[in-house]
């Protein structure tokens, strides 16, 4: 089920709200919906990325399809961070609220690091990472059921390139993260923040309805389409021959 139903009642803002609060709220309200969106893309990103058929004239286009939307989410869920501590009505010693903010702070110096490459490509040479980072995740073999584990490095493959893989636990036989983006010495298991956030949606929007009540409600995602029509150019208009001519 999507985050954002057709009929969630984040889509009804009521029309008593003042104009401020309403760009908070939709600001939230798309976060929500693009991490959705952008979960999914990734998802089947990831899925193509493990068949074993790989065209070799396809690969890159496949790569950058997936790391760009691990740092979409990144960014994402940055931006609704920062809003959900500030939108009004919201207390902010909320517990739920405390605990999606203390499962998501993992994401805060990865989203700054991406932020200044300029300054941080000499970080990225030191520790030989590209300077995309890498992602690596893991899935069952749906033939064996064996857990395989992926790991892909956007850009150039230089000499001393270091790609890190998931970490496996021998004592309990099992991987320990299931999709980590990793730059330097951060890192996030976008699985962990996936779960954060689809846990943590039922509760806002239930806050949602809760602390905007009310039966009149503002339009939402406008849509409207303009039409010019152009005269040919060989149709002018004709003006009337003057008075009393023949």
């Amino acid at each position: 089920m999507p985050l954002i139903p057709s009929d969630s009642p984040l889509l009804k803002v009521p029309a008593n709200v003042d104009r401020r609060t309403v760009l908070f709220l939709d600001g939230i309200r798309y976060s929500l919906h693009v991490f959705d969106l952008t979960a999914a893309r990734l998802t089947n990103a990831l899925q193509l990325l493990s068949d074993d058929d790989q065209p070799p004239e396809e690969l890159a286009t496949r790569i950058a399809l997936a790391i760009s939307d691990a740092w979409l989410l990144v960014d994402v869920v940055h931006r609704l961070r920062e809003l959900l501590q500030q939108v009004p009505r919201l207390k902010k010693k909320e517990p739920t609220l405390q605990v999606f903010l203390r499962q998501t702070a993992s994401i805060e110096p990865l989203r700054h690091f991406v932020q200044h490459f300029r300054t941080g490509i000499d970080t990225y040479a030191a520790t030989g990472m590209p300077v995309w980072g890498t992602l690596a995740w893991v899935r069952d073999n749906p033939s064996t059921g064996e857990p395989e584990n992926f790991s892909i490095a956007p850009g150039t493959f230089f000499h001393g390139a270091f790609v890190p893989t998931c970490t496996f636990d021998t004592v309990a036989n099992k991987y320990v993260e299931r999709v980590v983006l990793q730059a330097g010495k951060l890192s996030v298991d976008l699985a962990s923040l996936y779960e954060a956030v689809y846990a943590f949606a039922p509760w806002y929007t239930q806050w949602f309805a809760s602390a905007f009540p009310g039966s009149e409600h503002y339009g939402a995602d406008f849509r409207a389409k303009f039409i010019v029509r152009r005269v040919p150019r060989n149709q002018h208009s004709q003006s009337e021959p003057p008075s009393g001519a023949a």
